[in-house]
């Protein structure tokens, strides 16, 4: 499943603490538009099809089961569909609660 009705664009969900690291969503961002330019000679060829585009969201995960699943099931699922993919928290309690849930949805 695809956000773009096209099919050119992959979601990827990222769980942080952002309370405690909030340079993190600069961070972030910064290395997906780096990921997206095709012309800037810095991976410029990871995607095989050129007009596939790399998005996500940041939620916090808080460092707890209970907020990083809420901000899992609130904040990455855009149109009650999941991201394609779940890049988890530094804390493991809140990214195994989170992958136990998108592994039933067969999220990696």
């Amino acid at each position: 499943q695809c956000y773009a009705d096209d099919g050119t664009t992959i979601q990827i969900g990222f769980l942080f603490d952002t309370t405690q690291f909030n340079w993190v969503e600069d961070i972030f961002y910064f290395v997906l538009s780096l990921i997206n330019n095709k012309t800037d000679g810095w991976h410029d060829d990871i995607f095989a099809n050129e007009t596939i585009t790399l998005v996500g969201d940041i939620v916090n995960s808080g460092c707890d089961e209970s907020v990083a699943l809420n901000a899992y099931w609130k904040g990455l699922r855009k149109n009650n569909t999941p991201p394609h993919a779940i890049v988890g928290a530094r804390c493991s309690g809140a990214s195994s609660i989170v992958a136990r849930i998108a592994g039933l949805e067969r999220i990696p």
